[in-house]
């Protein structure tokens, strides 16, 4: 299954990890943006490198089966709720992992699988999803 991560660039290490993680159970992670090194603040100054990654996020989550939102950490840029939105809005499953109300009523939408942290979201992967 191809994944996509969306989390606040700020739990990148998270991030990473998880990848692996789905990586070892066979899947592959479409977000590229957790393998680039450069902090928001690094590129702020840089609308083409800006557009650069947004388009490119905007193609990894096109080539996802399933979009797992992490909604446990605030986001400073939000970039999480836009990856959000645009998922639900192509239909591909999401996944929002954080403790109520972490979407609010949006929570309650029928294609949108709510889990508490990390660990149930993996255990519900091996579950077959």
């Amino acid at each position: 299954m191809n994944i996509y991560i969306a989390d606040s660039v700020n739990q990148r290490t998270r991030a990473r990890m998880l990848a692996g993680r789905l990586k070892s159970m066979g899947h592959e992670v479409t977000s590229s943006w957790i393998w680039r090194n450069e902090t928001y603040e690094d590129i702020q100054d840089q609308p083409a490198v800006k557009k650069g990654i947004a388009e490119t996020n905007v193609r990894d989550i096109n080539r996802a089966n399933i979009v797992v939102v992490f909604l446990d950490k605030p986001s400073t840029h939000g970039g999480k709720h836009f990856e959000l939105g645009y998922a639900y809005g192509t239909g591909t499953a999401l996944v929002v992992v954080g403790p109520p109300p972490s979407l609010g009523v949006f929570s309650f939408l029928p294609n949108i699988r709510r889990l508490d942290c990390q660990t149930d979201f993996l255990e519900w992967l091996e579950l077959g999803g």
